[in-house]
């Protein structure tokens, strides 16, 4: 058992940004640390440059849901691509 993504939900803001938000359930008995990060991609397909495409930790509490929510740096932005990894210090 372990992390399952349940749900990703996108919409475009009154700025015109490109907001996200991922939720899902930790299966584990224990609390599971895992990265993601997200590519911000243009109407093209293309990724958008951005210094803000790092790995960012998440915390997933035993048997619980847990959500993140992030917001694309540019209203060029159209669509994205998020990737996970298991956190080396994650238990």
């Amino acid at each position: 058992p372990g992390i399952e993504i349940t749900e990703v939900v996108d919409r475009r803001n009154a700025n015109g940004f490109l907001e996200v938000q991922v939720s899902g359930y930790n299966h584990n008995r224990k609390r599971k640390v895992f990265d993601y990060r997200v590519e911000w991609l243009d109407q093209d397909g293309m990724v958008v440059p951005t210094h803000l495409t790092t790995w960012i930790p998440q915390s997933a509490m035993p048997k619980t849901n847990f959500s993140f929510r992030v917001i694309s740096p540019t209203a060029q932005a159209s669509n994205f691509r998020i990737e996970t990894r298991a956190n080396k210090t994650s238990s």
